[in-house]
């Protein structure tokens, strides 16, 4: 995505664009009648992702307000798009986040009355959780297919015996190299129809996983699609990343077809829209497709794949908050004992990352909520200086915005490293941000990954519940073939 510069327009105050353009709201039932009525939508939820992930709408994608403005294009990049924001229903977080996206042009925005909570008490289910659709959609091709399983000590005997057996890792790299079965070969599930063959010796030997009807566009269809300024259309490169970084059509998003079809919500944001897929073999873009189809995306192919002469838009340019003075580690270390009235200082980095290490006297805080910090903790004296600490420069921005436009001028920003290397002690603190809130943090089976066997069974049931969760008319959006037992 293209991001202008430091020269850009500041943004209009929020409070002054809601109140001359106040965000119409949508109730929960005609919200339902939109997500169903094949017309293209974005359903945003914009609340931190601890939020988001202890319970949310079935397609809401997540978009949080802490990094709307940078991430916002590459979700729904066309800003005609009807969009509903929703919230808490009592933050305002959402009414705030519509009038950032009304400053970036986006104008056909709703907001969902009553947030959250009137959603489950129109009767609708709040996932827990992320990834839904994707997640769902696995849970439904296991039970039409009927996928056979071998459990965990049929697997070790067969392994311990020497009996032929191919064990294939189908998560992604990282995952694999974090932890894995001893042995398993890391075969991303995007590269196994292209990659299976030269790793399984014969026909007879049987292989474990663990965890057609395409429509091909000619050159000139496909690019009938891109310039159809009534649609959105998604451009994906399903291939490696070395194989994307060495050649690509200009302006075509690089996602490894088994990571967009295990979380699709990720990388495409309006349900309704269509989607190119690109490869350089003929293979993996057929399969990622079949299966995003199936998961009830319009997708299609491009004859010729990256060779294909397409002009892909470019994303739109959206303007960035103004910058915030940079204070380097020794001018930190003089604002520290410069005898003035010392800043008020405000981490903005993600609340475990605190939780480990901080500087002396931060308080944590994040985008949504940082406006309150600061009154409290100033007392209401916009005259008292205000220092963030940030990972990223855009992340102090977006939060100096805030800041400004509720009237607080004497701003600066350092990267937290360079507090540490100004000298300022360091502490740590398990239960600071209390869970509560670590908004940004879930904390739903959130170390299944590191050894926590409960975690870990506690996601294979919530995985495993979902379909009994949906609404019929959820589960419709995907297109299964009838029922089928495959023998392997």
């Amino acid at each position: 995505m293209s991001i202008a510069t430091a020269n850009s327009a500041p943004h209009a105050d929020a409070k002054a664009a809601i109140r001359a353009h106040p965000v119409p709201t949508v109730d929960a039932a005609t919200l339902q009648q939109w997500l169903h009525d094949g017309g293209e939508i974005a359903l945003l939820d914009v609340r931190e992702h601890g939020q988001y992930g202890e319970g949310h709408p079935f397609f809401a994608v997540h978009l949080p307000y802490s990094r709307l403005e940078p991430e916002v294009a590459r979700l729904v990049p066309r800003r005609a798009t009807r969009t509903v924001l929703l919230d808490d229903g009592a933050s305002g977080v959402a009414a705030r986040a519509a009038a950032r996206l009304a400053a970036l042009g986006y104008d056909k925005v709703w907001l969902l009355a009553g947030g959250a909570p009137a959603w489950a008490r129109a009767g609708h289910t709040l996932f827990q959780g992320v990834n839904l659709p994707s997640k769902t959609f696995g849970e439904r091709v296991e039970h039409a297919f009927d996928v056979p399983h071998i459990g965990a000590q049929a697997l070790a005997a067969r392994l311990q015996s020497g009996e032929p057996l191919v064990l294939l890792d189908g998560r992604t790299l990282e995952e694999h190299r974090r932890m894995t079965i001893p042995g398993a070969l890391p075969v991303p599930n995007g590269e196994l129809a292209l990659r299976w063959r030269t790793l399984v010796p014969d026909d007879q030997t049987p292989i474990v996983v663990h965890c057609a009807g395409v429509p091909l566009l000619d050159a000139a269809a496909a690019q009938a699609w891109l310039d159809d300024d009534a649609r959105t259309t998604f451009v994906f490169d399903v291939r490696t990343a070395d194989e994307f970084a060495a050649g690509s059509v200009p302006g075509a998003r690089h996602a490894p077809g088994g990571q967009l079809l295990q979380a699709v919500d990720l990388q495409i944001g309006v349900r309704g829209s269509r989607v190119l897929l690109l490869d350089d073999e003929g293979i993996r873009a057929p399969v990622v497709a079949l299966w995003l189809r199936r998961l009830g995306l319009d997708a299609a192919l491009v004859q010729g794949g990256i060779a294909a002469a397409l002009r892909i838009p470019s994303s739109p340019r959206l303007p960035l908050p103004l910058a915030v003075p940079e204070q380097i580690p020794e001018a930190l270390a003089a604002l520290r004992g410069d005898g003035n009235l010392p800043p008020v200082v405000f981490d903005l980095r993600p609340s475990m990352a605190y939780r480990q290490r901080h500087a002396r006297g931060a308080a944590w805080s994040i985008r949504p909520r940082l406006v309150a910090d600061v009154q409290a903790a100033t007392r209401g004296d916009r005259q008292r200086p205000v220092l963030l600490l940030a990972a990223e420069e855009i992340v102090a921005r977006l939060a100096a915005q805030d800041l400004r436009e509720a009237g607080w001028h004497h701003l600066s920003w350092a990267p937290a490293l360079a507090a540490k290397a100004a000298g300022w002690p360091q502490d740590a603190s398990s239960d600071s941000p209390a869970d509560a809130d670590a908004i940004d943090y879930l904390f739903f089976v959130h170390d299944r990954h590191e050894g926590n066997l409960d975690a870990a069974r506690r996601y294979l049931a919530w995985e495993t519940g979902l379909i009994a969760q949906c609404a019929p008319e959820d589960l419709a959006a995907f297109r299964l073939p009838e029922a089928t037992h495959i023998d392997i």
